[in-house]
């Protein structure tokens, strides 16, 4: 983060120093299947996917997968190298990915993960979007791993 803004760096020199780390700090010689999560619109979408053929190539990932792309970002990624995955947010509540983003990845045998199908949290017994700015954004992207949800999970976790 920069100045509060999430920066997204698709950058061949990033990626490969990324998925390196990674690497090292899970201690395993490969991972099996590496996200591009944000797609890096500052620079085209083939030289990253480039790093991370590269990448597959030397053993380092075994599948590649992208989040949040675009029908136009993945066809362009699937050239350079197959994408085993897309994830994407797909819920009652959002449904834009079914004319466009479903057909494709039925059409180029790429896989679909949905991620918050239960629209972040309406099922819960209450709904905390909204509340919270700044650094708790991130709580609506990951509300189980959050301290502000603690509370809540271990007394379900006990049951």
């Amino acid at each position: 983060m920069e100045s509060g803004k999430v920066v997204v760096n698709g950058s061949p020199k990033y990626v490969r120093s990324c998925c390196e780390g990674s690497l090292q700090c899970l201690g395993v010689d490969y991972i099996y299947l590496y996200y591009q999560h944000h797609v890096d619109t500052s620079l085209p979408i083939e030289d990253t996917m480039g790093e991370l053929k590269k990448l597959v190539e030397e053993g380092k990932i075994k599948y590649i997968g992208l989040s949040e792309a675009s029908t136009n970002t993945i066809r362009r990624a699937h050239v350079v190298h197959p994408i085993t995955d897309v994830q994407m947010e797909w819920s009652f509540w959002t449904r834009e990915i079914e004319p466009d983003i479903v057909p494709l990845c039925r059409e180029l045998g790429i896989g679909l993960v949905p991620y918050s199908p239960l629209g972040r949290g309406f099922f819960w017994r209450q709904s905390y979007l909204g509340k919270y700015t700044g650094k708790q954004f991130y709580a609506r992207f990951d509300p189980w791993g959050h301290q502000l949800y603690r509370d809540h999970r271990l007394p379900l976790m006990s049951r």
